[in-house]
């Protein structure tokens, strides 16, 4: 699951998407994930914005009215899911990748926090 990162294709597929629902992780979660933004740049509501494809729909993740860039990447946790249709299916499986990733990066900080203890 990665984003698309062709912004005018990106902007061909989204029209007619609208809010499906909410996910909560943090925005570095999400850049780990699916990569960088498809649209990493401040519009009039929307600080980062991903475009995705899963199982030939269209989806889009995004902040909504935050206050500034720099809530939205460090301090944000709920984000919108947007789409044509049905998205429950989308957001289960982001949820479960998301939970996946945070599995491993736990097991691979401990395994770094127990090369890096010395024996006493």
């Amino acid at each position: 699951m990665r984003a698309i990162q062709n912004k005018e294709a990106a902007i061909a597929l989204i029209g007619g998407t609208s809010l499906k629902g909410h996910i909560n992780c943090y925005y570095s979660e999400l850049v780990q994930l699916l990569g960088e933004p498809t649209f990493p740049e401040q519009s009039d509501k929307i600080f980062k914005e991903w475009v995705v494809m899963h199982n030939g729909k269209v989806f889009t993740i995004y902040d909504w009215k935050s206050n500034c860039e720099s809530a939205v990447i460090y301090h944000l946790q709920e984000w919108n899911i947007g789409g044509v249709g049905y998205a429950g299916e989308f957001i289960s499986e982001l949820n479960q990748k998301l939970e996946d990733q945070r599995y491993y990066n736990y097991i691979e900080e401990q395994e770094a926090s127990l090369i890096l203890t010395p024996n006493i």
